[in-house]
């Protein structure tokens, strides 16, 4: 779901990564697509590896973006623009056991931004990341198993020992010739010059 999908400090919005260069990466911005290279000196977020402080510990924010999914039954959420209050209220809604001590209205405002983008671009669900990974993981097995079928299935040309054993002799008996090929040059070589 936020896999490959970048926060770039100071600028709005949200970015997918297209690719890795040496000093920079190529970047695509979810909101009106535009392509732009992004310097390995700014600082750049992966959504994926982003958490939110919680009373009771820290929370991935594939878990909080679950969440406001099943709150807003899969429609944009409260706008950035609401007050401090409306979007306080909003996160207790959405993930009850936040610490509002430590986290800031400010990044409440980027939440709810993040999500409706990632709403409009089909992104975001109501299963967190893991629970998707395993899903995928789940199907990639079965195709493993259905491979493994077919190739069972597929005959084997195979060679019985006895065939294996001929097939070498023919190769060293071909090598024996060549030797003593090379040995009989040799010696009329040899005796040709003793002639001389």
């Amino acid at each position: 779901m936020l896999e490959n999908i970048l926060s770039i400090s100071g600028k709005p919005g949200l970015y997918k990564l297209l690719t890795q260069a040496k000093a920079t990466i190529i970047v695509e911005s979810l909101v009106d697509g535009k392509r732009m290279p992004v310097s390995s000196n700014a600082r750049v977020s992966a959504l994926q590896e982003i958490s939110m402080y919680t009373v009771g510990g820290d929370v991935r924010l594939s878990h909080v973006m679950a969440n406001i999914y099943k709150l807003t039954n899969g429609k944009p959420c409260i706008d950035s623009k609401a007050s401090n209050e409306e979007l306080k209220d909003f996160m207790a809604k959405a993930l009850p056991e936040w610490d509002s001590e430590r986290v800031h209205v400010s990044d409440i405002k980027k939440l709810v931004s993040w999500f409706n983008i990632l709403l409009a671009k089909g992104l975001v669900s109501d299963k967190e990341d893991n629970e998707e990974e395993a899903a995928a993981a789940v199907e990639e097995k079965k195709e493993e198993k259905a491979d493994k079928k077919e190739e069972k299935a597929e005959p084997k040309k195979r060679t019985t020992k006895k065939k294996a054993e001929g097939e070498e002799k023919e190769e060293k008996g071909e090598k024996g010739e060549k030797t003593e090929e090379k040995a009989a040059k040799k010696t009329t070589k040899k005796s040709t010059k003793k002639a001389e």
